[in-house]
């Protein structure tokens, strides 16, 4: 950085600058702009040892950071400073998200802003690291030193020639960067197995790339532009051949509301690990209860849940239960299709259920309150746990007290969806009640606080199961237990990180502890089954009942790869397509006019 400074105000120092004005701005602006670059992959972990690919890189985004100076003239220049400041910003941002999400951000994530509540900022402010401010640091070190020009220098006419000349040297440098960077890729798949020809090469590009690679391929600034107008241009419709493929997961529709007339009361964890079900320590559990329902005669338990959530995590894991499509892989879908309507097991209850959802956050976290008028609650209570909570009481238990009030009102039969929140990242501080846990000395301390959480949890919900024995709630009712998505890799140890997510449902047909892959997709039509309304629905949904037997076990993946196994190409391919059909419907125009459509005999 100090080199960079002495060099520049060297140049500008000298008679050169006087003489080649122009060139000087050029190499002023350029050289912020490529080392705001160097900072951003510096910072994120993702700058490579090889200088040439890590030149590239830089080229191809430094450049285009650049370019608007070219077409400025001598008054505007001050704005190149200014968007210099907007994009390190942005890359800031991109440098927290990554340590959150593990992935950057699509553009239209920054409309999200207004809706991130404090659990997601206490998890930002933990991932951030003095050093990453340095990103900031060209931009203040070029408006120094174009301050410090003369007028004449910073005010300097540049003629359509010099323009067209820079520009034509631009492009090539940018084209010739990207061509660098995909061939560098191209050898690392070679060389790895995944790409064997440039047709499984472009498949891959084209198809399965994620949003982190997209960066390392093609720079930062093209990544995110490319996206942007990706985003921007994939508001569709649902035309009649795809309304045909999704009546094809559509029941008898008979007309007739039926179900079981129990209570259903979905209990989604945050961040549950199986992991954590299943750890023990001389014969203790961190989660005793959960661990109990493993061998339960009256529960259902998968510990194999694969998670497929996409970058809005929580909220795409409501989705997969309350809808049964799939989210979005590059973007989250409360960005701009929160709206809805969507298709949900509210929609086909009979009219004399009542729905309600129970959430710890503030309704505006993710649009929850959209989305939960788009599944059709009738109702949605909110802000439960996030004022000041005393001592010794988790925000579990406020969540769970709260809950028994609410459900207390309630005429039966009813449906209640209850979100939790006391193990949201990050774990760096212990729980309320600090229990025997965090003296176990062989736990990592992040390891430690998140069993500690996943303790207060436990406790929490057999307080809660306690409650609906004693109000003869429990054997009217269809309970389920499910993870909204896995605790983030970056937060645990591998100690934790080895198991996949938990499924169970209490008082079914079947019983026992099932060991085989699973897929969040396959919860919705499972609740649907538990509740007697999947053969007459209008709706069932893009997975598997796991009630009914016989049929494979295995995750699709966002990225394209698969986990367990899919037993034929035919049926990994249709839910290759389901994913594709459920994506252009999230955006799709007419989504009203298909939700009428599909629910017209109800």
């Amino acid at each position: 950085m100090l080199i960079f400074a002495y060099l520049v105000t060297m140049q500008i120092k000298s008679q050169v600058a006087k003489e080649h004005p122009k060139a000087t701005l050029t190499l002023l602006f350029m050289s912020g702009a490529m080392l705001q670059t160097l900072l951003f992959l510096c910072c994120c972990g993702k700058a490579s040892f090889h200088l040439f690919t890590l030149a590239a890189n830089i080229t191809a985004t430094g450049i285009l950071l650049f370019m608007p100076f070219i077409f400025m003239s001598g008054r505007w220049r001050w704005a190149q400073i200014v968007w210099m400041f907007l994009t390190a910003l942005l890359m800031l941002a991109n440098v927290w998200y990554l340590r959150v999400f593990e992935d950057y951000m699509s553009p239209l994530n920054i409309l999200l802003i207004g809706s991130v509540d404090s659990t997601i900022a206490s998890g930002a402010l933990a991932v951030m690291h003095a050093s990453d401010f340095t990103i900031l640091l060209p931009c203040i070190l070029t408006a120094a030193i174009f301050a410090a020009l003369p007028s004449d220098i910073r005010k300097i006419k540049t003629s359509c020639k010099f323009r067209i000349i820079i520009t034509a040297v631009c492009i090539i440098a940018v084209g010739g960067s990207v061509l660098k960077l995909h061939l560098d890729y191209y050898r690392y798949l070679k060389s790895t197995g995944y790409a064997n020809s440039l047709s499984d090469f472009r498949a891959i590009i084209n198809e399965n790339l994620s949003r982190q690679h997209q960066v390392l391929v093609r720079g930062f600034a093209i990544a995110q532009i490319q996206e942007l107008a990706s985003s921007l241009s994939n508001s569709t419709e649902l035309d009649q051949h795809d309304i045909e493929q999704i009546a094809v997961y559509s029941g008898k529709a008979t007309g007739l509301k039926t179900g079981n007339n129990k209570n259903i009361i979905v209990i989604v964890v945050e961040s549950l690990n199986s992991s954590a079900v299943l750890w023990e320590h001389n014969g203790r559990r961190a989660m005793p209860l959960l661990n109990s329902l493993l061998s339960d005669t009256s529960a259902l338990a998968f510990t194999e849940m694969a998670s497929i959530v996409g970058e809005a995590r929580s909220a795409d894991g409501q989705f997969m239960y309350h809808t049964g499509m799939f989210p979005l892989r590059n973007e989250p879908f409360v960005v701009s299709n929160a709206t809805g309507p969507y298709p949900s097991i509210q929609r086909i209850l009979p009219d004399n259920y009542t729905s309600v959802e129970i959430i710890g956050e503030d309704a505006t976290m993710w649009h929850h309150k959209e989305t939960s008028a788009a599944y059709g609650f009738d109702s949605i209570y909110s802000d439960i746990a996030t004022g000041t909570i005393p001592p010794g009481i988790s925000q579990d238990d406020v969540i769970f007290n709260r809950a028994c009030q609410i459900i207390s009102g309630l005429r039966q039969p009813f449906y209640a969806m209850i979100s939790t929140m006391t193990m949201h990242d990050p774990y760096v501080f212990a729980t309320a009640r600090n229990s025997w846990i965090s003296s176990v000395d062989s736990l990592d301390r992040r390891d430690a606080n998140y069993l500690e959480r996943c303790h207060e949890f436990d406790h929490a919900l057999t307080q809660f199961f306690k409650w609906l024995k004693t109000q003869s709630l429990w054997e009217n009712s269809v309970i389920a237990v499910v993870s909204d998505h896995e605790a983030r890799q970056s937060c645990l140890s591998e100690i934790l990180n080895t198991g996949h997510q938990f499924f169970c449902l209490i008082n079914t047909s079947k019983s026992g502890h099932n060991t085989g892959i699973i897929s969040q997709i396959d919860v919705y039509p499972t609740l649907l089954d538990a509740a007697g309304l999947y053969d007459t629905a209008p709706w069932r949904g893009f997975g598997t009942s796991l009630l009914r037997a016989g049929e494979p076990g295995f995750a699709l993946m966002p990225d394209g790869s698969v986990i367990g196994n899919a037993h034929s190409d035919s049926i990994l391919n249709t839910q290759k397509q389901q994913w594709l059909l459920s994506e252009k419907w999230i955006r799709a125009k007419n989504k009203p006019s298909v939700i009428n459509e599909l629910y017209k005999c109800q």
